[in-house]
C-alpha cells in the first residue's frame, strides 16, 4: 500500500496527524480504537478486511493519531453510496476516544471530513443520529450546518450499547451539503442562530412540547398534529442518555412521542433546519422545521 491523506491537527495543547492507514497492521489498529471509544466489549467494530477495499473504492478511512505516541484516537469511516442519480457519501464512524473530546477536536475533524469528501469529488455526506441527543443535534445543526428530512424509526434494532439497550434506536438522517453557504458559515462560526424566542415571535407553533416533573426530568406532551404553519418547533430533553440509564420508562415515552412528531411533520414535507434552546430556560432544547425550499435552506436564508 502507498501513503494517502495526510495532515498535522494542531487544537490547544494537542497535536495529531489525520492519515488513511497505509499497512494491514495499521488497518487493525483502527479495529482496536473503536473499541476504546465505544466500550471495551463493543463486539459490533467495522472490520479491517473491509476497511482496505473501501479504502480503494473510494471510500474514507482516516485515523486520527497523537503526534507524540504514534496511537491512533480515533477514527473515521465514510462508506460511498447512490441515490436518485448522485453519489454521496455515508459516514458510518466518527469517533475519538473521552480524553480528547471535548477540546475542539471533533470541529477540526469535521473540517477534515470535509476537505477530503470534496477532494474525492464528492459534495455532499449523509449520517445518522439519534435525534434526542441533544449535544450531537448541537453540533449536527448549529456548528456543522447539517439539515434533516428523513426519519428511521428503531434503524439498527437495539443496540449494543450499556445504556441504550432497552430503548429503540431511532435516527435522523442527517444531510451534510458541503458546498451550500449555509454549511460554510456555520463551519466558519459566521451563520445566524437565534434562540426559540425569535422563533415563537414569528409564528412558529410548538408540535411537542414538556411538563417538568419533580424528578427533574421534563415529560413529552401528547403531540399536535395538526399544525400548518411555515415554522414547527419539537422540543427534545437536555439529558436523554441520563434519562436512559435511569428513567427507561420515560425515555422510550420520548422516543414515542418524538418519533410521532418528527415523522408525521416530516412526512409533510418540512426540512428540520435549526437547533437552538431557550433563552429564559437554557436547559431546554428544539428542533425548529421549516416548510420552505430547500435551496433557500442552503443558500443560508433565515425565516
Amino acid at each position: 500500500m502507498h501513503a494517502g491523506f495526510r495532515e498535522v491537527v494542531r487544537v490547544n495543547n494537542l497535536a495529531l496527524i489525520v492519515k488513511e492507514p497505509e499497512t494491514p497492521e495499521e488497518h487493525r489498529e483502527l479495529m482496536e480504537v473503536e473499541r476504546l471509544i465505544w466500550s471495551p466489549d463493543y463486539r459490533e467494530v467495522f472490520p479491517y478486511h473491509i476497511t482496505i477495499p473501501l479504502l480503494d473504492i473510494g471510500g474514507v478511512v482516516l485515523g486520527v493519531y497523537e503526534a507524540n505516541l504514534g496511537k491512533p484516537v480515533g477514527v473515521i469511516i465514510m462508506m460511498p453510496g447512490f441515490r436518485n442519480g448522485k453519489p454521496f457519501l455515508y459516514s458510518h464512524m466518527f469517533g475519538l476516544i473521552k480524553r480528547c473530546r471535548g477540546k475542539g477536536v471533533g470541529s477540526k475533524l469535521k473540517e477534515i471530513q470535509r476537505k477530503v469528501a470534496l477532494m474525492k469529488g464528492y459534495d455532499l455526506i449523509e449520517w445518522t443520529y439519534d435525534p434526542l441527543l441533544s449535544v450531537n443535534a448541537w453540533f449536527n445543526f448549529v456548528k456543522s450546518g447539517v439539515i434533516a428530512r428523513k426519519y428511521k424509526p428503531n434503524y439498527y434494532g437495539f443496540v449494543d450499547f450499556e445504556y441504550n439497550r432497552r430503548i429503540e434506536s431511532d435516527r435522523l438522517l442527517a444531510e451534510w451539503h458541503l458546498k451550500s453557504r449555509r454549511v460554510e458559515e456555520r463551519m466558519a462560526g459566521k451563520g445566524r442562530h437565534e434562540p426559540i424566542e425569535y422563533f415563537l415571535e414569528r409564528g412558529a407553533e410548538i408540535a411537542l412540547t414538556t411538563e417538568l416533573l419533580s424528578n427533574g426530568f421534563r415529560a413529552p406532551r401528547k403531540p399536535r398534529l395538526w399544525l400548518n404553519e411555515e415554522l414547527i418547533v419539537i422540543e427534545v430533553p437536555k439529558n436523554f442518555v441520563d434519562m436512559q440509564v435511569r428513567k427507561p420508562s420515560l425515555a422510550m415515552e420520548w422516543r414515542l412521542r418524538a418519533r410521532e412528531a418528527l415523522t408525521h411533520y416530516l412526512g409533510r414535507g418540512y426540512a428540520a433546519f435549526e437547533f437552538t434552546r431557550s433563552e429564559r430556560e437554557q436547559d431546554r432544547f428544539f428542533y425548529v422545521l421549516w416548510k420552505v425550499d430547500l435551496t433557500r435552506i442552503l443558500r443560508g436564508d433565515y425565516p
